[in-house]
């Protein structure tokens, strides 16, 4: 897939995104059984644990996923300084784009930014016994 690149959000291009987010997570959480009220007292409790800065939380790295000038979607990255590990909280690709090779991009993307900042990252050993062997 080209065209693919990965821009750092602006604090606005963040604040939708965490609206976008955070209205996602709470309808999961409604699925999974909690009262609307629940589950919005659990994003705000996440939202408080998680990103307690909101978009200048140090050590969380925040990216639209673009294919040309259309965001497609975005990915959270956050680097646990204590354990040297870069986490992935969110990776979200927008309906019609998925199945397009998106995700697998977005994941190479973080792979590269761990390698980058040569850092551990808890997926890393699944992410390589899941290339194909030839």
């Amino acid at each position: 897939m080209k065209d693919i690149t990965f821009n750092p959000m602006t604090q606005g291009e963040y604040n939708e995104y965490i609206e976008f987010s955070f209205a996602i997570y709470i309808e999961q959480q409604i699925i999974a059984g909690l009262s609307k009220e629940e589950a919005e007292v659990q994003a705000k409790r996440a939202e408080t644990d998680l990103i307690p800065n909101g978009f200048k939380t140090e050590h969380n790295y925040f990216y639209n996923i673009k294919q040309k000038e259309e965001t497609v979607g975005y990915l959270w990255m956050w680097h646990n300084v204590k354990n040297e590990c870069l986490f992935l909280p969110e990776i979200y690709i927008k309906e019609a784009f998925r199945g397009k090779g998106i995700g697998e991009k977005s994941m190479e993307f973080y792979e590269e930014k761990v390698l980058e900042k040569n850092l551990w990252n808890s997926m890393r050993k699944e992410l390589l016994n899941l290339k194909p062997k030839n």
